[in-house]
Order: C-alpha cells, then sequence, then structure tokens
C-alpha cells in the first residue's frame, strides 16, 4: 500500500508473501501506478528493508534495499521498533481499503485479477470529496503528483543471486521447496536467478536451463515429463522416490510399483521411449486397457 496523506490518495498492489523479492517489486510496482516516485518514504522496520536497528534513527539496511533506494533516490525515515502508529495514514487507508474496495469478496482466480481490481478501485476512489478539504482528492492529487521524482529511465530488477546442487533426482531445495530441473544432470552445480515470482536456472557456464516457479505461486506449470524419464532411465529408483512420482496418472504409478527393482528399470525405459512419440496422457490411457499379463511394456496408443 503506497498512501499520500495531502491528497489521501492510495495505491495498492497484491503480492503473495513479504521476502525481499516481493517487498521490492511491490514497491516498483506501486510507483508505476503513482507515475513518480515520493521523495521521502515512511516505512516499518521490515526485514526486507533494516538488516539491524540501531539506537534512535540509526538503521543498517539490507543490500538490496540499498541499491533499490540509490536507484530510485528517495528519501527513507523508518518508525520506532513496534510503533507502527507513526505511519497512521497508511495504517488507516489500508483499513479503508479492505472495507470499501474489497467488500463485498470478489470472485477471483489469479494475484493479477486481483492486482487490476485494485487499480480499478484505486481510480475510482479520486473521485470522492477529500475528508477535510472540500476538493475530489483526483485534484488534490494532481498537484501533490507535480512533486513526485520521475521514474528510473531502466527500470529495478528486484532479483537475488543463489546457487544449488541438483541432487541424484535432478531436484534442489531452496526456502525448503523442492525444484526439479529435468534439463540438469544429478550432482550438477547450478546458478539460481530468484525473482517475486520465479526462479530462473543456469548451469556453470550461465548456459540457460529452465523457469520455475517460485512454490508460493499458485499457477499449474506442465510438467517436462520425457525429460523427467530421460534422468529416471538412468536413475530407475528416480521415478518412484522423487516429488514428481504423485503427480503421474495412477496407472502409470501402479505400472512402476507393482514390481521389483530390476522390472521397474525396464519399465522406466519402455516409458521413456513411449514417451518421445505419446503425451503422459496417452500413455497412461493405454496402460489402463492393457491387461496385467501383457505389462512386460507399454502399449502403444
Amino acid at each position: 500500500m503506497l498512501s499520500f496523506p495531502r491528497s489521501n490518495a492510495g495505491f495498492a498492489v497484491p503480492m503473495p508473501t513479504e521476502n525481499t523479492e516481493c517487498f521490492l517489486e511491490g514497491l516498483k510496482t506501486l510507483f508505476e501506478q503513482a507515475g513518480g516516485v515520493p521523495r521521502r518514504l515512511v516505512l516499518d522496520n521490515a526485514s526486507a528493508a533494516v538488516a539491524s536497528i540501531g539506537e534512535g534513527e540509526e538503521r543498517v539496511l539490507t543490500e538490496a534495499f540499498s541499491r533499490f533506494q540509490l536507484h530510485h533516490r528517495f528519501e527513507a525515515d523508518f518508525c520506532g521498533p513496534a510503533r507502527g502508529n507513526e505511519k497512521g495514514n497508511v495504517e488507516n487507508k489500508v483499513g479503508y481499503t479492505r472495507r470499501q474496495w474489497l467488500c463485498p469478496i470478489h470472485p477471483l482466480n489469479s494475484l493479477e485479477e486481483l492486482g487490476e481490481l485494485l487499480a480499478v478501485e484505486a481510480a475510482k476512489d479520486m473521485d470522492r470529496v477529500h475528508y477535510k478539504a472540500d476538493r475530489k482528492i483526483s485534484d488534490l492529487w494532481e498537484k501533490e503528483r507535480s512533486t513526485l521524482l520521475p521514474l528510473p529511465n531502466v527500470p529495478f530488477e528486484a532479483m537475488r543471486l543463489d546457487h544449488a546442487v541438483l541432487n541424484n533426482y535432478a531436484q534442489f531445495r531452496f526456502e525448503k521447496a523442492t525444484y526439479a530441473v529435468p534439463q540438469g544432470k544429478p550432482r550438477q552445480k547450478v546458478l539460481l536467478s530468484v525473482y517475486w515470482d520465479r526462479i530462473e536456472v543456469r548451469n556453470r557456464e550461465g548456459e540457460f536451463l529452465t523457469t520455475l516457479p517460485r512454490s508460493y505461486m499458485l499457477k499449474e506449470q506442465p510438467i517436462d515429463w520425457p525429460a523427467l524419464f530421460e534422468i529416471y532411465s538412468r536413475r530407475p529408483r528416480a521415478a518412484v522416490h522423487s516429488a514428481m512420482f504423485r503427480h503421474l496418472p495412477e496407472a502409470v504409478r501402479t505400472y512402476l510399483q507393482e514390481v521389483a527393482a530390476p522390472d521397474r528399470a525396464i519399465r522406466v525405459r519402455a516409458l521413456r521411449d513411449a514417451l518421445k512419440t505419446y503425451s503422459m496422457d496417452q500413455v497412461a490411457e493405454a496402460l489402463e486397457a492393457l491387461p496385467a499379463d501383457r505389462r512386460s511394456k507399454p502399449c502403444e496408443p
């Protein structure tokens, strides 16, 4: 939420969580909606911006927020610890937004739809009369907007770099979540470009491997089964022990589980070959129609 006390104009953008990338991407989006950068921001002591709190007004800022502040050229003041009331205007605006813009609850399917709704409501809210001045908020906002700093010519990239090592199943752990990289190799070292909504994966030479949604994003993503089964063919145990096994159709899970390890390796390689020509759904349909005594390999759809 970005609130301007003089005009009482406000802008809101939804983000899935409060990590550094979401915080900075959200602020950048709010500046874009406002059409400029406030010369001074009053903020609480969120860990995305403040690394440590000293005496009085002393703050050690995070490296990411320092870069963001320098890029946009604004001054930052921080509330005292546990003194959120010092930014009372924005706190009141958050409550107003929830009551007036989001009630009754709207049926929405994504953050994008919620963001569009909030942008529409912010524009409509400009038409009301200011609670003290006998003028519309839109008129007061025009004057306040003229004091904003211009947006940077080059947008800020809210991203951090990290690294990981793929396990035997070409997966890595990041922030308590497991991610699969079918394009990678077991025990491979990879470089991560971490954005608010995605993680871009590259090998040590910088060659792009894949883009993965961050675990809190609720969008469904297609699974590259041919690439996964190419990995599984080299390590057949991975087929039933990986995090992706539960996403397989039931007929395929049964086909892999009903035999001992040596025969399972044969079946994994048969599935790999079938997936070069057919989709996973087609393979599953063929297995469902195949008599149990003919399951030495999947039949052709």
